[in-house]
């Protein structure tokens, strides 16, 4: 997941909902379209392709995605990239989720007063 650094060069927490469609093609591949929001009008737009597969726990299943960041809003306008998940996703619904993302944001312009 895209976080902002900290001025301590730790990444900051920040707050992130992800908004989005999944589309089976059967039991093991997806698709995947949506946006992940931030705090303060801050948001990625994202698409991919995933998998599940079973797992040795057989109370599981082991997934991945691949998203491409496809431009976003405020800070992430422009934005390019990608973000991996690597998941595990129980009976009940409870997921388990490592992100890493790569993402290219433009530098934004400063404001030039006349």
């Amino acid at each position: 997941m895209a976080r902002p650094h900290a001025s301590s060069g730790r990444p900051a927490r920040t707050r992130r909902w992800l908004k989005s469609r999944l589309t089976f093609h059967d039991e093991r591949r997806f698709d995947e379209e949506g946006t992940i929001l931030f705090s303060l009008g801050d948001s990625l737009r994202i698409r991919g392709r995933g998998r599940l597969a079973p797992c040795a726990d057989p109370e599981l299943r082991h997934g991945s995605v691949v998203w491409l960041i496809a431009g976003g809003d405020g800070h992430f306008d422009r934005s390019s990239g990608f973000i991996t998940s690597n998941f595990l996703l129980s009976a009940t619904g409870d997921l388990t989720e490592n992100q890493l993302a790569v993402v290219f944001a433009p530098r934004r312009s400063a404001a030039r007063a006349y």
